[in-house]
């Protein structure tokens, strides 16, 4: 996995082998913490059934499998969300910041982040209208060196400041009509390969504390976790996390209760992250919102993810992953 940085590196990358992948991802939360948002954009949706299903048979294209989904969260519970396919023709990828997907996109230039989500369809009661207007604080960081490896985190812009505008829509009336401002962090994956051939276990997080963001990414096969302010970035290239605390779901997935992430190798602590709240709940992932307790005593709560990666390949979850799925 290559750690790259900033918004030279955020354009499409054309991954474009069998099973390769990429995606944009953007979450935000206001100061209270009573409202919050997730979207992502995908080329090559490591969690679409279709793409799975064509994996297994060697015709798996990331033209073919790119899509969205947008969560929106109200004091610690998700009140609606949406997870589509959309065809190729209805897509533009460019080499600079700039993505459309049917009716979601992105645009990230000089700092200013733009998102907007339109998920209005006739076979859906439920629509989600969703714009953020973000600014990141920082002149731009990228980082020099080309994405040269099989996979690739792009930390863009950590910390971001800004509005969402959100409105929900059940059978044509109007039930959510918001804005906020609010804090925000956009980052973007990518592989040449599938991301189950070289990943198991993936713990991510990440927590605003006024003007500094940590970040951790923590699997099978890599671990980093970085500091980011005003004057840079410290980071820890070797870390290690404990995982405390696992329970069983619904679905057989063993979920954390507690990470303690700490110094691969002098062994001290960094932190430890307690899941407060289930934010979403599946086979194979679960996002939650994090209480993060630093070794000096600083607290902070953000967004924190755990992903059985290796599940991707098991043929029983499609259907559960098909339940919301449209095209």
């Amino acid at each position: 996995m290559q750690v790259l940085t900033g918004e030279g590196h955020d354009g499409c990358h054309r991954c474009d082998e069998p099973g390769a992948y990429e995606w944009w991802y953007v979450d935000v939360c206001d100061a209270s913490g009573e409202w919050g948002a997730v979207v992502i954009l995908f080329r090559g949706m490591p969690m679409s059934p279709d793409y799975l299903a064509a994996m297994q048979k060697g015709a798996a294209f990331p033209v073919d499998a790119c899509g969205y989904s947008v969560s929106v969260y109200h004091r610690g519970r998700r009140i609606a969300m949406a997870f589509r396919g959309v065809d190729a023709g209805r897509c533009t990828f460019s080499d600079r910041a700039s993505v459309d997907i049917g009716p979601a996109s992105l645009h990230f230039a000089e700092g200013r982040l733009t998102v907007a989500v339109d998920t209005q369809d006739e076979r859906v009661p439920q629509r989600i209208t969703l714009r953020m207007q973000l600014q990141t604080p920082w002149s731009d960081r990228s980082s020099d060196a080309p994405f040269h490896d099989q996979h690739g985190w792009v930390i863009a812009a950590p910390l971001l400041h800004g509005t969402m505008e959100v409105g929900i829509e059940h059978d044509r009336q109007s039930k959510v009509h918001q804005t906020v401002h609010v804090t925000g962090y956009h980052d973007h994956n990518m592989g040449r390969r599938p991301m189950q051939a070289d990943f198991g276990e993936w713990h991510w997080g990440r927590v605003h504390m006024d003007n500094q963001v940590f970040v951790f990414l923590v699997t099978t096969q890599f671990s980093w976790a970085g500091m980011f302010g005003k004057h840079g970035v410290s980071l820890w290239a070797e870390v290690q996390c404990r995982v405390l605390g696992r329970r069983p779901t619904v679905m057989g997935l063993l979920s954390p209760r507690r990470l303690v992430v700490s110094e691969a190798e002098r062994g001290g602590k960094i932190c430890t992250v307690d899941h407060d709240t289930v934010l979403e709940d599946g086979p194979f992932y679960r996002r939650y919102r994090s209480t993060y307790r630093f070794a000096d005593g600083v607290e902070g709560q953000g967004y924190a993810e755990y992903m059985n990666v290796r599940r991707f390949g098991d043929s029983w979850i499609r259907p559960f992953l098909r339940l919301p799925w449209l095209t």
